[in-house]
């Protein structure tokens, strides 16, 4: 057997996959082959043939009624994309999003509309499909398969800002501040109605009522409050006034400052070696009080805080360093913060770490010959730091580092539930993956990702410890050779607790996402791994994941007789992957799911601390140079709170 070293008699790939058809397939082929046959034979000529929609149990909420439901731009984005699959005259939503994007580079948030006549099965059709699959009477062709189907409308708004995401996860959508610049452009107007050729009527929620609204032409408005808003245009139309509704947020926090300097970064070494890559990325440095409490002029006493994955824009990275006012204590203490950003978040590790260092050599060439600095992250922020002072010393350049520290950092790897990961990247081979969640597999498949996670899904392979994190393990401790950091100061923070027996974790079994559509497009997630007693053998399987999506059944399941621990529920710093995964299976449009348990361990307590971490349950007790909590659970990955910033600063 080939075994994972880091966990004796687990195998290297310890799960099985299971694809079958589904029990109903021959029924839902019969469904769909006459659907096929309708779009062939001409039936609705100059309409779209909504194919879909028998999985699709929301459309009927945005049928331009003036009741109709607002849209969030997740669910405008699904949408329009099985729209454009059933009308090929339509630009793929690949290109739709450089549209939007091109718009959002000038500072707009652009709107988005679709109003589209469409065809879909009648609810006989569906209720006679629904019967063959139960068995009560088989689906035979009918005469007129024409009378399968009915005319219907859509018309939905979406109002689009840019996608911001902290770890695997998208941030929720949300404008900094209160005034915003809109644009209804032409080119994100799909239709194949005859509209009128009149301005649009747009109430932006701002109390100020509808405004006609031209194309092209961009609208400042002003909310007094911030909130959730909701956007309703009326549009014009030969057959009579349409009504699209879409969510749009805004909030009271302020972009991040100017910073005092922004350093353009290139790496000074190539990685791997021999490949002619060297790295980019940006430092942006503030600084702080001097003694006088005045702020300098200047670069000082520096503290390098690194980006972790995948990467932030400016205002998300100094909210994130600056939470409970970290940044303004910092300066308090009469510190300047440099914080480290990459030209690519989801890189090597190493390929950061380089760019860290250059940002090391940077700000040595910047302070008092006789200062030092501190050097540390957050998350995987905190593992490229290390790093790169790992490197500088095996190499003997200068850091002159007197303290490192880490926030949450994988150390020793982390966890992205198994579940999640196969219900992603099984819905993406499928062609199923809604187009808002298509990122997260890119995420999941970057190098950074691979370096970082303990167990790794790919689809036709199962679940494994990936080479690049047992190849990244190994080289960062010949690197150190016992002397982490190259032997400056270490000090680990973690998010996750010591309690013997962590609340709000989830057991081995425990149902975590529940997605109810129909009988093609449903599914569960359970908690990964088992926690079996001392000596206990078990032939199992267990239960991973499981859905069904059209004709095929699907699931992954542990097979071998010593299971590996259940990692979703050890102790340590948590992320919301479960309740993101019911999110996105939400705004796919197919049914509802369920989600009666929404975290799991993401970096495991031990992992944090830079302990072994094979067995993540094994307890701790914390050195002098170590922080972790007693609470009665772990809190979010990366979270700062007020005990850990106490024992940052005390540090200091």
């Amino acid at each position: 057997m080939n075994e994972d070293q880091n966990n004796p008699g687990v195998p290297v790939n310890f799960c099985e996959e299971i694809d079958t058809p589904n029990t109903h397939s021959e029924q839902t082929q019969l469904f769909t082959d006459t659907i096929t046959a309708q779009v062939q034979q001409g039936s609705t000529p100059g309409r779209i043939l909504y194919t879909a929609e028998y999985g699709h149990l929301q459309l009927n909420k945005f049928d331009g009624e003036i009741e109709a439901a607002p849209m969030k731009q997740g669910l405008w984005a699904n949408y329009y994309a099985n729209f454009q699959s059933a009308a090929p005259n339509l630009p793929e939503w690949n290109a739709v999003n450089k549209r939007l994007e091109a718009h959002q580079s000038r500072g707009l948030v652009p709107l988005a509309l679709a109003d589209f006549s469409y065809h879909k099965p009648t609810r006989r059709a569906l209720a006679r499909w629904r019967r063959s699959i139960r068995g009560v009477a088989p689906m035979a062709a009918p005469a007129n398969p024409a009378e399968l189907f009915e005319e219907s409308s859509y018309c939905a708004l979406g109002a689009f800002l840019p996608d911001r995401w902290e770890t695997f996860g998208r941030l929720p959508h949300v404008h900094r501040g209160l005034k915003v610049r809109f644009i209804l452009p032409a080119d994100l107007i799909f239709s194949n109605m005859q509209a009128k050729a009149e301005p649009v009527s747009i109430d932006f929620g701002d109390g100020l009522g509808a405004r006609k609204v031209a194309l092209d032409e961009a609208v400042e408005v002003v909310y007094g409050t911030p909130g959730e808003k909701t956007i309703t245009a009326v549009i014009p139309a030969d057959t009579g006034e349409r009504t699209a509704i879409a969510v749009f947020a805004v909030s009271m926090a302020s972009p991040a400052p100017t910073p005092d300097e922004t350093w353009t970064l290139t790496a000074d070494f190539e990685y791997p070696v021999g490949s002619g890559f060297k790295a980019k990325g940006v430092a942006y440095v503030y600084y702080g009080l001097d003694s006088n409490n005045v702020k300098r002029t200047s670069l000082a006493q520096p503290v390098l805080i690194g980006d972790g994955f995948p990467g932030h824009s400016l205002d998300d990275l100094y909210e994130l360093a600056n939470q409970l006012g970290t940044m303004g204590a910092l300066s308090q203490h009469h510190y300047d913060v440099v914080l480290v950003s990459y030209s690519v978040g989801t890189d090597y590790i190493q390929r950061n770490a380089f760019v860290y260092a250059k940002a090391i050599s940077t700000a040595l060439g910047k302070i008092p010959a006789a200062n030092q600095l501190i050097c540390g992250g957050a998350s995987m922020g905190g593992l490229i730091a290390r790093y790169a002072l790992a490197y500088m010393h095996a190499n003997s350049l200068p850091n002159r580092t007197k303290m490192y520290f880490s926030l949450d950092t994988p150390h020793r790897g982390a966890n992205i539930a198994s579940s999640v990961q196969y219900f992603v990247k099984k819905l993406d081979s499928l062609g199923k993956l809604p187009v808002d969640a298509a990122p997260i597999v890119d995420l999941l498949n970057s190098m950074g990702a691979r370096q970082m996670l303990v167990y790794f899904y790919a689809v036709g392979q199962g679940v494994f410890r990936p080479p690049e994190y047992t190849a990244f393990q190994a080289e960062l401790a010949a690197l150190e050779g016992g002397a982490l950091c190259g032997g400056v100061p270490v000090y680990f923070i973690s998010n996750g607790t010591i309690a013997a027996q962590p609340s709000q974790q989830p057991a081995y079994g425990s149902l975590a996402v529940d997605w109810h559509g129909n009988c093609c497009a449903n599914g569960s997630a359970w908690a990964f791994g088992v926690t079996l007693p001392p000596g206990v053998v078990s032939a199992g399987p267990y239960p991973v994941a499981a859905m069904t999506i059209g004709t095929g059944a699907y699931g992954l399941n542990i097979t071998i007789p010593v299971p590996p621990p259940n990692i979703d529920g050890a102790p340590g710093g948590t992320r919301s992957s479960w309740a993101e995964l019911a999110a996105s299976l939400n705004l796919s449009g197919y049914g509802t799911a369920d989600n009666p348990i929404p975290d799991h361990c993401f970096v495991p307590l031990r992992s944090s601390l830079n302990l072994d971490n094979s067995d993540p349950y094994a307890p701790v007790t914390p050195a002098s140079n170590m922080y972790a909590s007693s609470d009665a659970a772990s809190t979010g990955h990366a979270v700062m709170t007020a005990p850990m910033q106490a024992y940052l600063l005390g540090l200091l």
